[in-house]
């Protein structure tokens, strides 16, 4: 799993989304995002690959990013989607209106 945590690590796009980080906070308000892929210097790698861990759980995950990686990538994964379907229920209810079914 090291060789995929790096190869992400090099290959996946920066992207900053505060409206997503807001998502997570809102759902998990108990607990702080952790990047999955970590930072370069202070400036985090990606968004999109975001865990909410609390604080133990975010101590030990900076120790062992790769075990960590490993273990909440799947549950990373989940949120980024339903994140996703979220804004896709915001966009067809601003198209077509909040009491519309599709």
């Amino acid at each position: 799993m090291q060789k995929l945590y790096q190869r992400l690590r090099n290959q996946i796009h920066p992207w900053k989304n505060k409206d997503f980080l807001t998502f997570i906070r809102e759902e998990y308000s108990d607990k702080d995002p952790h990047h999955l892929l970590g930072s370069l210097g202070s400036m985090k790698i990606s968004d999109s690959l975001i865990a909410p861990l609390n604080r133990v759980e975010h101590n030990k995950a900076d120790k062992q990013r790769e075990e960590y990686f490993e273990l909440y990538l799947p549950f990373a994964i989940n949120i980024l989607q339903r994140y996703i379907d979220n804004l896709q229920t915001r966009i067809k209810e601003l198209e077509n209106g909040p009491n519309t079914k599709t």
